[in-house]
């Protein structure tokens, strides 16, 4: 009896990069999510949250309420607001930030300065959505609303739906918001400009009300946005009453945001630039860049402490995954073929570049090789010095992220990250863990390498043992057994191949030497919002808090 036979091919899965290989960083995400909601790691700029409401108000005004009519005038709307942005940083004599971090600025920008030398450009020439064109501005159908800024709308109570395609302008708030909006910007000139097509620079310089630099100069729709992330929806709808977890979360962003103008402030005072890395050394502190205590109000204290707590899980995630880059890195150059992941520890702490590390330190105990290494630290509040952890972090993560890093390279990462794992551990200031921070229930079962495992771990079982033995124990569970885990549950919930080694019959292969990369916790999105609302400013490579930024300050704290 014939019996059919078919055959069907099986797709291998998604190879991509991933950022977290150990799920390290997933307790930073939760923190800083909690602390500024609302702002997210592409939200960059604050007239987007009343451009979007306002724009589709006008086009409701317009009757074009069809997906098939609004969409490609959504799509030309972005484009044409960029535009006005890069005219404007080509023809302004000012160094503020018009155009920087807007949807198709990459695309748009080169547009916008050939306005500017006097060609015409066609909104349709970049609106479109055929892949086969290189000048295409954007690919999701819904621009940049439906890629980043659509989600933190809804979430504000500004507009409402399940998704893009169907969202509505909700009346009691967003529709307040485009009222103000169309107070200050000559809106019927930009949906003529919008049907119209063509760009040159008469009609750019004519709208220049929409570049993002006015937007302080607008100020009742200034005063919403500021309302809107300080106070939430009563900022425009007096009446509304929020949850008890609205409530937080605009509590949350409120302080977390006037802490910011606060340490700005700080830094301004001493002549340091107020980055990524100033505003990690001062909250990770508690000292500011004269090594003095931070001078934070009462009512900014806890969300201060919050933010530390994020700053040293960041530090353990950075440490953890320097740890594994050097290690699968030592791997890749030796060409030793190893069985299983405790061979591999065993190997690199007895044999490679761990053990040419531990035999600068003549000790017996593992324990003794960390406290070495912490009697070298500079004091808790020079987080400026070279050694400081720090400091170290993102020497950690430069080293461990570039392409062509030497095992000199590796030997500094493995020397950085373990220096780090010394503060984290014996530092009396990082003695409290994760704090009063709360977690849901459960959450840190699933990311089981953290600030509570690994100092607990290496107190009740590693610091008495052999340097080498403790050390491959450690890195054999937090980092090499983590992250086979990690991947294995991104392969299996998301189909998504993430491995950097492989273990198999022939021994452990190495796929791609994994970087230790940062978390970004919206810290530069933030403060463009902040400036763009001119509660700061930049001045001479500095930032500081504005006269109005002083009064945000004093409504937040009280």
């Amino acid at each position: 009896m014939d019996s059919a036979v078919q055959t069907g091919w099986v797709q291998p899965p998604k190879q991509i990069g991933g950022l977290d290989h150990l799920g390290a960083q997933a307790p930073c995400i939760k923190i800083y999510s909690q602390l500024l909601p609302g702002i997210t790691n592409v939200t960059d700029r604050a007239r987007y949250y009343s451009f979007y409401p306002w724009v589709f108000t006008e086009f409701d005004r317009n009757g074009w309420r069809a997906e098939s009519e609004w969409a490609p005038r959504l799509r030309r709307a972005e484009c044409l607001l960029t535009l006005i942005a890069h005219f404007h940083s080509h023809t302004a004599d000012d160094d503020d930030e018009h155009g920087d971090a807007m949807v198709g600025s990459n695309t748009l920008d080169k547009a916008a300065a050939q306005v500017a030398a006097g060609a015409t450009v066609r909104l349709s020439d970049f609106a479109h959505q055929d892949s086969e064109q290189g000048n295409r501005y954007f690919k999701n159908p819904y621009g940049g609303l439906g890629q980043y800024y659509f989600g933190v709308l809804e979430e504000l109570g500004l507009l409402q739906g399940e998704s893009v395609k169907g969202l509505r302008v909700i009346k009691e708030t967003g529709k307040v918001l485009a009222l103000a909006v169309s107070k200050h910007v000559p809106g019927e000139d930009f949906i003529r400009t919008l049907e119209g097509d063509v760009i040159d620079a008469e009609r750019l310089r004519a709208l220049s009300a929409f570049c993002f630099c006015n937007l302080k100069r607008a100020a009742e729709e200034a005063e919403y946005l500021i309302g809107v992330f300080a106070k939430g929806l009563t900022a425009l709808h007096p009446e509304y009453v929020p949850s008890l977890e609205e409530a937080a979360a605009t509590t949350a962003r409120a302080q977390s945001l006037s802490l910011l103008c606060n340490l700005a402030d700080q830094a301004a005072d001493a002549d340091v630039p107020f980055d990524v890395h100033a505003f990690s050394g001062m909250i990770y502190s508690g000292c500011n860049p004269a090594s003095e205590r931070l001078r934070v109000p009462d009512a900014l204290q806890g969300v201060s402490a919050t933010w530390q707590v994020y700053q040293r899980n960041e530090l353990l995630a950075v440490a953890l995954q320097g740890l594994l880059h050097v290690q699968v890195k030592a791997l890749e150059v030796s060409g030793e073929r190893l069985d299983n992941t405790r061979a591999f520890s065993d190997w690199f702490w007895q044999e490679s570049l761990g053990h040419e590390l531990l035999s600068n330190f003549p000790v017996s105990t593992a324990a003794d090789v960390l406290q070495d290494l912490y009697g070298r630290l500079p004091q808790f509040a020079l987080w400026q010095e070279e050694g400081h952890e720090i400091t170290l972090m993102r020497e950690v993560g430069s080293l461990a992220g570039r392409e062509d890093g030497t095992l000199s390279d590796a030997l500094k990462v493995l020397r950085g990250a373990m220096t780090i794992l010394s503060a984290l551990i014996l530092r009396p200031e990082n003695q409290n863990g994760y704090g009063e921070f709360a977690f849901p229930p459960g959450y840190l079962q699933g990311y089981p390498v953290n600030l509570n495992t690994l100092p607990a771990a290496w107190r009740s079982e590693l610091a008495a043992q052999s340097p080498a033995a403790g050390f491959a124990q450690l890195c054999r569970r937090f980092c090499l057994d983590a992250h086979l885990r990690v991947a294995m549950r991104k392969l299996r919930q998301q189909g998504q191949n993430t491995f950097r080694f492989i273990p198999g019959e022939m021994g452990i292969t190495v796929r791609k030497v994994p970087a230790a990369p940062n978390t970004s916790p919206r810290f530069t999105q933030a403060v463009r919002i902040l400036t763009d609302l001119g509660l700061l400013q930049r001045a001479n490579g500095l930032v500081c808090t504005t006269a109005r930024g002083r009064q945000f300050e004093e409504q937040v704290n009280g």
